[in-house]
């Protein structure tokens, strides 16, 4: 167990498993990721700035998602293939 500082808020915290942070912001955190997968689901044409818009989480937090594989994103084919019968 080691004394760290939370990377989100700075606050003090005893890091448990190599943990970067706090209670509360791993709490809010989950939250905000909750968030961002329903707007998903109901809207998986969406941009990064259209879900930080509805959901009020920040586009640099979605972007830390993606990059560290939490949130996934579809690519678009600018002329789907439609599939022969």
């Amino acid at each position: 167990m080691a004394l760290i500082n939370c990377e989100r808020c700075g606050n003090l915290f005893n890091s448990l498993n190599g943990q970067l942070l706090c209670r509360e912001c791993a709490i809010s955190e989950n939250n905000d990721l909750k968030k961002i997968n329903e707007f998903l689901l109901c809207n998986p044409n969406a941009t990064a700035e259209d879900a930080s818009a509805v959901t009020g989480v920040s586009r640099q937090f979605i972007f830390k998602l993606i990059k560290n594989g939490s949130l996934s994103i579809k690519k678009q084919l600018s002329n789907p293939v439609k599939r022969r019968k």
